[in-house]
C-alpha cells in the first residue's frame, strides 16, 4: 500500500527550521510577534520565536499530535496511521517539548497532556502559561 505523510509532518518540520532561523537572527530584537485566530502547534513554534509577544483576545491555541491527520492513501477505510521510524518520531516531538518548555511556564508533562488531549486554549490561558506576554491593542 501507498501512503502519504501528512501536512502537518511538513508543516511541523519546517516550523522548527524556522524557530532556528528566527532566533539566530539579529533582527529577532526588532520583531514583535503578534497571534491572531487559530494557532496551531506548528504555528505556535514559530511565534515562541519571537521575545516579544502579543496576543489578541479571540485568539486560540491548539495543542494537537503533529501526526495524528495522516492517512492512507491506497485505502482510506485503514485506520492504522503511518507514523515515523519511533526514533525520528520521538525526537521531533522532544524538540517540540523542550522549546515550548524553555520559552514558556508550562513543564513537559503538561505539555504532552495537553497535546493527548487535543487542548485548546484562549488568550488569558496563554499569558497566563507565559506562551504570550500581552493582550494586542
Amino acid at each position: 500500500k501507498r501512503r502519504r505523510r501528512s501536512l502537518g509532518f511538513a508543516a511541523g518540520g519546517a516550523a522548527l527550521a524556522f524557530f532556528d532561523e528566527i532566533d539566530a537572527s539579529p533582527y529577532k530584537k526588532y520583531m514583535v510577534f503578534r497571534a491572531t485566530g487559530i494557532m496551531s502547534i506548528t504555528a505556535l513554534t514559530v511565534y515562541l520565536a519571537g521575545d516579544r509577544r502579543e496576543i489578541t483576545p479571540n485568539t486560540l491555541i491548539q495543542f494537537t499530535d503533529l501526526f495524528a491527520t495522516e492517512e492512507n492513501v491506497a485505502d482510506p477505510t485503514d485506520p492504522t496511521p503511518l507514523r515515523l521510524p519511533e526514533e525520528f518520531d520521538g525526537k521531533i516531538i522532544a524538540r517540540y517539548v523542550e522549546l515550548i518548555v524553555n520559552r514558556t511556564k508550562l513543564k513537559a508533562p503538561e505539555i504532552l497532556e495537553m497535546v493527548k488531549n487535543n487542548t485548546v486554549i484562549n488568550a488569558e490561558q496563554a499569558i497566563e502559561y507565559g506562551i504570550a506576554q500581552k493582550l494586542a491593542k
